[in-house]
């Protein structure tokens, strides 16, 4: 077979016909580079010593394409950016040209920092992310394994690039770009390339690495009050060959310390835990077995499945098979001469997939938000907000339903109530900084609710001010301190002071007091009423130590089915007339004597 090839390279959309050496390599969880040099003749015409026309290939899209000269098989594509152009200079060479940049997926890199997703599944977020990028460069292939949706995701102050590796590694997808392609969620099932020691490689090695040990993954569910937790030895890892389950069982022979892993996206049941468990455990050991060999085999791309073997016997009729295999990274060099070569490592390609090693995790800061809603489905006081770097995007998602941090709670009914109202400005902190986790902190001041009413110099007062208008003003300054409760407009007011000691009740409307006994106890008690005064009782007993007194400015009048009326002495006394009448029968006993006595006395 005919090995030559021939490669095409176009910058801009114009072709690059004459070039001395192309170099490129990929990375699974990397931007690829390229690197190509070109005779100064060819880009800056005949005589050219310096960069001049050639500096318009900066920010230039550019596409490699290597295929055999002859005959039918694969061909490799590459896409990229232009990012870097020098002059080389050599006494041997001549003068060159040397193109440098990076693979499209470079141009996730840039753009929008920040995004929330609220109750949406896998391929609805990627496809958002995406959406900001040029299709065409990028190629977007989404096809996520476990397409559910998640509660809250947060892309915080990072890179789409490193968003989505992220994701990836929390949703157990595949991400990567393959040079023509963006890859998120299940590999594509091309069939594997068969490559033969002797024939398409020139050398293969193997190599054993162990993986990490035992781990348990544990969270908090607050809506259901109850954690969640799974260990990793629950979790079986497949696709790793004969070498897989004997790497895992020596690792937690080893290390048999049980560490404790958060999950990256909360796991509110146990089932939940485990699932992530699953990934973290499959992508700890991902890497135990690596394949690398070198190959002149032209079609090999990062995200290749490649089936080894070697020919042994007479004439090669018996083939050996050293198993099949996955490209993480690969590097390509070929020349104007039509010589290509490529030098790749490779995973068992029944790996399920492969997390990025070297994304980070962002850590959130404190955060001002304002409240988007706060009526609770739950009933447990959260509320839900949208955070400034949200507002300034015009995005109104939001965030999910989140906590409220409080004082004091405790059993059911127990504890302090206070949810902030709509628009209210709040600080918002993160669980373990993560920015999925927000929890209220609490409220800020601003222009808008300045506090003039009550401020002082001295801090004397304390306020609990509802939005109805209701009040609990505390007052601490010296010799007059007071408690004070009362409604807009102070129409119902309730003070209790230290500054003569006194309680004042106040009311525009009525005052109702109910109770099954009430009692009042006080060395004097004064009640006045400017109107009238009516007690109303089914029996009423009045005790008086001393001395009583009845005066009534108008009539008093005393009535009764049956009125008696006693004491040791009764004296009943009219400063102009007394008159005691019966419509039947009046009786008057005196006992052992009786006296009426007056100027004049009538009886009839």
């Amino acid at each position: 077979m005919n090995n030559l090839t021939t490669v095409r390279i176009d910058i801009g959309g114009k072709q690059v016909p004459i070039f001395s050496r192309v170099s490129i390599r990929q990375w699974i969880d990397q931007h690829h580079t390229f690197e190509l040099t070109v005779p100064i003749e060819e880009v800056e015409g005949e005589g050219g010593m310096t960069i001049n026309k050639s500096k318009e290939f900066i920010g230039q899209t550019a596409r490699v394409t290597i295929k055999y000269q002859q005959g039918a098989g694969d061909s490799f594509v590459f896409k990229g950016f232009v990012t870097q152009l020098s002059l080389s200079k050599q006494a041997s060479s001549g003068n060159a040209v040397v193109i440098r940049g990076f693979s499209a997926s470079v141009l996730l890199e840039q753009g929008t920092r920040y995004g929330a997703y609220y109750q949406e599944d896998h391929a609805a977020i990627v496809d958002k992310v995406l959406k900001e990028y040029d299709r065409d460069l990028l190629s977007p292939t989404v096809k996520p394994r476990n397409n559910r949706k998640e509660d809250y995701v947060v892309k915080f102050d990072e890179s789409s690039y490193n968003f989505l590796h992220r994701f990836a590694a929390a949703t157990g997808n595949w991400f990567y770009f393959d040079g023509e392609k963006t890859i998120f969620g299940d590999v594509p099932g091309d069939p594997p390339i068969k490559l033969l020691f002797g024939e398409d490689m020139s050398a293969f090695d193997m190599r054993m690495d162990l993986p990490g040990g035992e781990f348990f993954v544990d969270d908090y569910d607050p809506t259901r009050s109850e954690q969640a937790r799974s260990h990793s030895k629950e979790v079986k890892v497949a696709g790793l060959g004969e070498y897989g389950q004997l790497l895992i069982d020596k690792a937690e022979q080893l290390y048999p310390e049980r560490t404790y892993s958060r999950p990256p996206l909360p796991a509110p049941t146990d089932a939940d835990a485990k699932l992530f468990a699953g990934y973290e455990k499959k992508a700890s050991v991902a890497n135990a077995v690596i394949f690398s060999g070198s190959s002149n085999r032209v079609g090999l791309k990062v995200g290749s499945v490649i089936s080894v073997g070697e020919q042994s016997g007479l004439q090669g009729r018996r083939t050996a098979s050293f198993g099949q295999y996955r490209i993480i990274s690969i590097s390509h060099e070929a020349d104007l001469g039509g010589g290509y070569s490529n030098r790749f490592e490779a995973i068992p390609a029944g790996v399920e997939f492969r997390t990025n090693p070297s994304f980070y995790t962002p850590r959130a800061t404190p955060q001002l938000a304002k409240i988007l809603h706060n009526d609770d489905p739950e009933h447990l006081g959260r509320v839900r907000v949208l955070f400034l770097w949200q507002s300034a995007q015009q995005d109104a998602t939001g965030s999910t339903w989140i906590r409220v941090l409080t004082p004091y709670n405790g059993d059911v009914d127990q504890g302090m109530y206070f949810v902030p109202e709509l628009d209210t400005t709040v600080m918002v902190i993160f669980d373990n900084d993560d920015p999925a986790r927000p929890i209220v902190a609490g409220v800020t001041y601003h222009k808008n609710v300045r506090q003039d009413k009550f401020y002082s110099q001295n801090n004397h007062y304390k306020t609990i001010i509802t939005r109805g208008g209701n009040h609990l003003v505390i007052g601490d300054e010296a010799g007059k301190e007071f408690i004070s409760l009362y409604n807009r407009d102070k129409k119902n007011h309730i003070r209790l002071a230290l500054d003569n000691t006194h309680i004042t009740v106040k009311s525009e409307g009525t005052i109702n007091l109910e109770a099954d006994t009430i009692n009042l106890k006080a060395n004097k008690v004064n009640i006045d009423a400017k109107t009238a005064w009516n007690v109303k009782a089914g029996d009423t007993d009045i005790q008086v130590n001393g001395n009583m007194s009845l005066d009534a400015k108008g009539t008093a009048s005393l009535s009764g089915n049956q009125t008696d009326i006693g004491g040791l002495t009764t004296t009943v006394n009219g400063k102009t007339s007394t008159k005691i009448c019966s419509d039947v029968m009046l009786e008057l006993d005196g006992g052992p004597m009786a006296m009426l006595k007056g100027t004049m006395v009538m009886i009839n």
